[in-house]
């Protein structure tokens, strides 16, 4: 789940690197989608295995996400959280 596309960029240390997609959805036959706009500089790119829907209204979106049946987050997600304490 992305609405950036600068997430989906190869070299980065994201959750998932570009060609994942494509090879998981070969394998298994999912289809990823995301909605995601170009904020890379013109340079939008999708990796192979990901449909763009580019992006929606609040209520499109929670249409779109009302029927997967799996959420994948993208980018680098916290993995814990420190105590301030």
């Amino acid at each position: 789940m992305t609405k950036r596309s600068a997430f989906l960029e190869e070299g980065r240390e994201w959750a998932w690197p570009p060609r994942f997609y494509e090879a998981a959805s070969k394998a298994t036959g999912i289809q990823f989608v995301l909605g995601a706009h170009d904020d890379v500089g013109g340079r939008l790119n999708i990796p192979q295995g990901l449909k763009n829907y580019g992006m929606l209204s609040q209520t499109a979106f929670t249409d779109a996400l009302s029927r997967s049946v799996v959420l994948v987050g993208v980018g680098r997600p916290v993995t814990y959280v420190e105590s301030s304490q």
